[in-house]
This record gives C-alpha cells, structure tokens and sequence, in this order.
C-alpha cells in the first residue's frame, strides 16, 4: 500500500487530506509540523510526502534534509498557505 505523510499546521486541511487520500485507497497519517512527523518518518516505507511548512517553521529545511539523506526516493511536495507579494 502506498504512504503518504500530510504536514498541515491548519487541523481541517489536514484532516481533509488525509481522508480524501484514504477514500483513493491510500494509507495516510496527518500531522500538524515537521518535528511530530519524525518518528513516522524513521519507521520508513513512506512513498510520498504532502507538507505545508512555513519558512518561519525552524526545523522545515531540516527535515526535508534529513527525509532526503535517509529517504532518498520518498517524494516530497511542498506549499505554503503565506502568500508572499513582496517585491525587490
């Protein structure tokens, strides 16, 4: 069965997600940040990774780095719900 971990700080998105995917079949296990998804992540066999990770977030980088030095050919897709409009 494929796994796929959903990251959303915002509870109903997460939940959506989560059970959306489930509905295709799919086994997904929601969290709200990066740092609580660590332990799921060390038990392996993650296919795909779904992650809205703020910037802001400290450990976000880090746990994309650390999912790609253990995990190499787990997919990762990220977003952010900050919409950023600055200009140089």
């Amino acid at each position: 069965m494929v796994k796929i971990l959903v990251i959303d700080s915002d509870p109903s998105m997460r939940r959506w997600l989560a059970e959306a995917l489930a509905k295709l079949g799919l086994e997904a296990e929601g969290f709200d940040a990066a740092e609580p998804a660590a332990e799921w992540v060390a038990r392996g066999g993650i296919d795909l990774v779904v992650a809205e990770l703020p910037a802001s977030e400290p450990d976000s980088k880090g746990f994309v780095d650390r999912l790609r030095g253990e995990h190499g050919t787990t997919k990762v897709i990220l977003s952010s719900a900050l919409a950023a409009s600055r200009t140089p």
